[in-house]
């Protein structure tokens, strides 16, 4: 909802960009949407993580407002690096033309 965008905005120091993804809940017609024994809470829960892996893999690279990113490093807020990183990672993605990274 709006009130909570705009929540989320001021309380950021970064900018941030909303937008709905007309297509996230549409399955491959090659993924199965039933598993025998799955409840259909459960099935939703495994259709929607799907659906946000296929849009970390590809989708969000083809999201308008991405088109004006150099690069762009994803880390979902239960992502962590274990260990000091000891490379610059923006460094190494500008000079290997790397577009996009996440951590999952």
């Amino acid at each position: 909802c709006e009130a909570s965008r705009r929540q989320l905005a001021q309380a950021s120091q970064n900018r941030l960009w909303f937008y709905f993804v007309d297509d996230y809940a549409d399955q491959p017609e090659w993924i199965s949407r039933s598993r025998g024994g799955d409840s259909m809470e459960l099935n939703r829960l495994r259709l929607g993580y799907r659906a946000s892996l296929r849009f970390m893999a590809g989708g969000f690279l083809e999201q308008p407002v991405t088109s004006r990113f150099d690069f762009c490093v994803w880390l979902d807020t239960d992502a962590y690096f274990p260990d000091m990183i000891d490379v610059d990672l923006i460094g190494q993605m500008r000079a290997n033309h790397y577009k996009y990274a996440f951590s999952h």
